[in-house]
């Protein structure tokens, strides 16, 4: 279980890994040994503002699929 908090919110989230063996943590993130990996997890402040960014219109773009339907089915 993944607690972290953004203001007055707290933000739970719940990951299952085939037998945990060891949890290390550090400012930075959190490192997790499991049955045949390990698993690091990084803090990255600034990824929220780049993923909340609005999406670039597709407007004009040759490659965006565009389809028109004339006439009946």
């Amino acid at each position: 279980m993944l607690v972290r908090s953004e203001g007055k919110d707290l933000d739970i989230n719940y990951k299952s890994f085939p037998r945990p063996m060891g949890l290390a943590a550090t400012e930075d993130g959190l490192t997790l040994g499991v049955f045949t990996q390990i698993i690091e997890f990084q803090r990255e402040d600034g990824l929220l503002e780049k993923i909340k960014q609005p999406m670039q219109s597709i407007e004009g773009d040759v490659t965006a699929p565009c389809y028109v339907f004339l006439g009946e089915r």
